[in-house]
């Protein structure tokens, strides 16, 4: 009877804590997310690079014509591309942010864009899956 008490008291005591602890999640404040973080947390895992190296070369055609935008490679990209758009403004900060943060010109990302790999005349190589895990606090 006791042993019975006992485990129903420490059931009790479980789940009270376990109540607290996802009250006081719910209600901790989230940290900032910026629009265009919002809208990279939005895309299919396994296209966040796909995605990034297309915008990569949006910004760069806007700014500059001469470099032509490689389209999306595959169908399902060419429609994700189309149902997801992203906030004002992203393709323009998302070359700005990636050309300052890896110190790349206009060239380095144009083949990062279309070849998703670049390397610097320093031997540093990028691919857009570097630009995803610290994008995008524009």
């Amino acid at each position: 009877m006791v042993n019975k008490i006992i485990l129903s008291t420490s059931l009790v005591l479980l789940g009270l804590c376990l109540a607290a602890q996802n009250v006081s999640a719910r209600t901790q404040q989230p940290a900032a997310v910026t629009p265009a973080q919002q809208f990279v947390n939005s895309l299919p895992e396994n296209y966040v690079t796909t995605f990034l190296s297309y915008y990569l070369g949006v910004g760069l055609e806007q700014r500059n014509p001469k470099y032509v935008n490689p389209k999306p490679k595959d169908i399902i990209t060419s429609i994700l591309v189309k149902l997801f758009q992203p906030p004002k403004d992203f393709a323009e900060n998302l070359l700005n942010f990636v050309e300052a943060t890896f110190k790349l010109t206009d060239d380095d990302v144009y083949r990062l864009a279309r070849d998703n790999t670049v390397c610097t005349p320093a031997g540093e190589c990028f691919n857009p899956g570097d630009v995803g895990t610290i994008c995008c606090p524009f």
